[in-house]
């Protein structure tokens, strides 16, 4: 009896080591260091193929900031919502910028995940969390709409809750 509850409770823990991605650092409490109301700070990221994007290119445009990381069971949920939010809504849209982030992943990583699901949306590389720890010490995936003064009007965690067209309409209305 004692082995069959602490092989199960075993197994159990793998399952939670395994299929958690939402807090999967040390860290148990979540600290946001960036809040609604509060100013983008300055970063830069890169696409890996010799592009880059500045937060200075918010400024003038409505943005979606998004983190993930391809081995997060939230985020591989969420991803799906989000290039269905470019492919409809902003990637032919000047008033409008999206901007995905890898949180340590390497771009080959991320390229596969892009090929297997057909993503065409930009994404950026983060494979050491510098420009993340600016936004947070943990939790993905994060969403952040950003005004067009560079400001943050509105975030999410973990959970979206929302169609493309339901994420479009709260993005237009904010």
């Amino acid at each position: 009896m004692t082995y069959r509850f602490t092989l199960s409770l075993f197994l159990f823990s793998l399952f939670l080591l395994f299929t958690a991605c939402v807090r999967e650092d040390e860290i148990t409490e979540t600290i946001n260091y960036i809040t609604v109301g509060d100013k983008v700070p300055d970063f830069t990221v890169e696409d890996g193929t010799g592009g880059h994007f500045s937060s200075s290119q918010f400024v003038g445009k409505k943005s979606l900031l998004v983190f993930f990381n391809t081995t997060c069971r939230d985020c591989q949920r969420e991803l799906p919502t989000i290039q269905s939010l470019w492919e409809t809504k902003l990637k032919n849209n000047p008033d409008y910028t999206l901007v995905t982030i890898a949180r340590g992943e390497e771009k080959s990583k991320t390229d596969s995940y892009w090929t297997e699901y057909a993503f065409t949306m930009p994404k950026y590389q983060d494979p050491y969390r510098k420009v993340f720890t600016l936004f947070a010490n943990n939790t993905i995936p994060r969403f952040y709409f950003i005004d067009k003064e560079g400001i943050v009007k509105w975030m999410v965690i973990e959970n979206l809750y929302m169609s493309s067209d339901q994420l479009f309409e709260k993005m237009e209305n904010d």
